[in-house]
């Protein structure tokens, strides 16, 4: 019988630990000590070094767009200066065309002008030859005839132009 009451003297010494044990798991679930604090160090480690390789890898990327930008904006003010360089060049030779173009109007029309006053001059050169040659021609040419008006002896003269 003794080794009954020993033995269920165990088994009630083991229960009361395990449910002791139990009770005490419960209680230290949460407490900071049952954590491995090496390994959560680790861990955290571990996230902030991929967390800051990450915000290097944006960063780099956002300073690469940037760059880029900056240079699409350069490149296109430089191009449109060259643009505007070659506008403004375009623009004097067309100022310098059309100035020419009014100095050979200018000359056309003072061409024209001369050409307008010579044709009159010799016109006029001409109406005095043919009068000139038409006044000396009766002169000359005709015998004398019954149908010129009499003079009284004298040959009758053409009233002669101005020069």
């Amino acid at each position: 019988d003794l080794r009954c009451e020993r033995q269920a003297q165990r088994a009630r010494l083991s229960a009361t630990q395990r449910e002791r044990d139990e009770r005490w798991g419960k209680r230290l679930q949460r407490s900071p000590f049952a954590v491995d604090l090496v390994a959560e160090h680790q861990r955290i480690d571990e996230e902030s070094r991929v967390q800051r390789a990450a915000e290097q890898r944006r960063q780099r990327l956002a300073a690469r767009r940037s760059r880029d930008a900056h240079e699409v904006i350069f490149q296109r003010a430089t191009g449109e200066s060259d643009e505007l360089d070659r506008l403004r060049a375009e623009k004097r030779t067309l100022l310098e065309n059309e100035r020419q173009l009014k100095a050979l109007k200018d000359v056309q029309r003072s061409n024209a002008r001369t050409a307008q006053i010579l044709a009159e001059r010799q016109r006029r050169q001409l109406e005095r030859e043919q009068q000139l040659s038409a006044q000396q021609q009766p002169l000359t040419a005709r015998p004398p005839s019954s149908d010129r008006p009499y003079s009284g002896g004298r040959i009758a003269e053409a009233p002669r132009t101005a020069r």
